[in-house]
């Protein structure tokens, strides 16, 4: 099941790119006086769009939910299963909230809000 550090979402979308090399830049006086190296394994940017469908009461609670969770760091795991570990969360964007009209159904809203962040290496 789709979630965001625990989390449950009705859909998690979107999808991190894979780890980076760091690259440290130097100047130093002398002969060679610039350069780079290259170190291990860093880190890789991600951007997810969370939704979930409920009742209004049920998406105001996911909401605070997911904003708390902004400069945390867990795990994300998307619609197609795929865990995402040592996720840090830098941005929870603005809740955009819809209201469904379905007819005996107990979902009455949907909302969305963009997770934006980086991955470390563990």
């Amino acid at each position: 099941m789709a979630s965001i550090h625990g989390v449950s979402c009705t859909y998690v979308k979107g999808a991190g790119s894979a780890l980076k090399y760091r690259v440290n830049a130097f100047e130093r006086f002398g002969i060679n006086g610039r350069g780079a190296q290259l170190g291990a394994y860093g880190h890789a940017d991600f951007s997810f769009r969370a939704i979930y469908r409920g009742t209004q009461a049920a998406v105001t609670s996911w909401v605070s939910s997911i904003e708390a969770k902004q400069g945390s760091k867990g795990t994300i795991i998307d619609d197609n299963g795929i865990s995402y570990t040592n996720a840090f969360i830098v941005r929870v964007g603005i809740p955009q909230l819809q209201r469904i009209y379905r007819p005996g159904s107990s979902i009455t809203h949907r909302v969305e809000i963009e997770v934006t962040g980086f991955q470390q290496s563990s």
